[in-house]
């Protein structure tokens, strides 16, 4: 069964990054990965917000950590999103008088909205009295399969990386991947040099995403923020 067509983004991007594709396991932070899927879903939503213009990102200065990447701060725009999981997002950047750097934003509107969602969905489920244990369901593994078709297929090194031709969802849900710095996902269990190939398409594609379209600039300047909030930088 193929994804359902109305997830958003967070949704897309929690299932292909935030659980693990062999046990359907929700993935943590720490381990392997050296990001947070927390904070990646989390910038997909400022990013779905950003894009139908419920936020605006005003540029702030440029960061030292990240040459060529400016920093940006986030404040209300026009306009409130019907979907729930959007409106509580929109709503914490609301109870804020000024505007706030988006790597804070990124932190500050992290809640369990997506995840519930997927349980309402029923690709997700929680079990487990006092220490809950999320994991994809049936549904959930053939969503999660649907949406890695084109990603492995982009990652496969018996053929020639064409960023081009990837669709701009996967494009971008991959940058956030990327970003969020769980791109060991893809690879955690291949050699060195497969690392580095699969870390070289995913950079082909996030530079792509932060050049293409209306909506390139507010896209690259959170991603770089979420690249920021995974590291702890302070600027």
């Amino acid at each position: 069964m193929a994804p359902q067509p109305d997830l958003l983004l967070a949704e897309a991007v929690s299932l292909v990054s935030g659980f693990d594709a062999n046990t359907g396991v929700r993935l943590e932070a720490g381990g392997s990965r050296s990001g947070n899927p927390i904070l990646t879903v989390s910038a997909a939503v400022l990013i779905d917000l950003a894009d139908n213009g419920y936020i605006e990102l005003e540029r702030d200065y440029w960061s030292k950590n990240y040459p060529g990447v400016y920093l940006s701060r986030v404040k209300a725009g026009q306009g409130e999103p019907g979907d729930t999981v959007l409106r509580a997002a929109l709503d914490t950047v609301q109870k804020r008088s000024k505007p706030r750097k988006t790597e804070d934003v990124i932190v500050d509107i992290v809640s369990p909205e997506v995840q519930k969602r997927l349980i309402d969905r029923g690709l997700a489920t929680s079990t487990g009295r006092f220490i809950k244990t999320v994991r994809l369901t049936q549904q959930g593994f053939q969503a999660q399969a649907e949406l890695r078709t084109e990603i492995d297929a982009y990652l496969d090194e018996s053929t020639l990386a064409d960023a081009s031709l990837v669709s701009g969802r996967t494009a971008l849900i991959l940058a956030l991947t990327l970003s969020g710095r769980l791109a060991e996902i893809f690879y955690q269990r291949q050699h060195h040099e497969a690392s580095i190939e699969v870390e070289r398409r995913l950079t082909l594609l996030r530079n792509r995403v932060n050049a293409e379209g209306d909506n390139a600039s507010h896209r690259s300047a959170i991603l770089g923020a979420l690249s920021s909030a995974n590291s702890g930088f302070v600027h």
